[in-house]
C-alpha cells in the first residue's frame, strides 16, 4: 500500500463538500485529508483564493463551489491546467464559462 497524498480542502457549502468527500473516497489514489474549510459561501473562497494558492506549495488543495450563479453550466468548458505542489507537477482541470 502506497502512503496517502495529504491534501486540504475548502468548498462552498455542505454539499459540495459532501460530495468532494466521496468522490475522494472513490478513486484509487489514497487521500488524507489535512484541514477542510468550509465557511460557508463563495464570497470566502474568493477571498482566501490567493493564501489557497501559496499554501498549496506545500500541500495540494481542492477547491470546490458549485454553478449556481451560471445560466448554462452544461456549456462550461473544461480547461486543463498545471499545479505545482510540493516540488511535483501534477494536472488538474478547471471550469471556464463559454455561454
Amino acid at each position: 500500500m502506497t502512503t496517502p497524498i495529504p491534501i486540504n480542502l475548502a468548498f462552498e457549502d455542505a454539499l459540495t463538500e459532501s460530495l468532494a468527500l466521496k468522490i475522494l473516497r472513490t478513486i484509487p489514489t489514497h487521500y488524507a485529508t489535512q484541514t477542510i474549510y468550509n465557511r460557508g459561501g463563495y464570497g470566502y473562497l474568493k477571498r482566501t483564493m490567493d493564501g489557497f494558492n501559496n499554501a498549496a506549495k506545500g500541500t495540494p488543495f481542492l477547491v470546490g463551489t458549485d454553478l449556481d450563479k451560471y445560466e448554462c453550466p452544461p456549456a462550461l468548458e473544461i480547461v486543463p491546467v498545471l499545479v505545482e505542489s510540493g516540488g511535483s507537477r501534477r494536472t488538474a482541470r478547471y471550469a471556464t464559462r463559454t455561454c
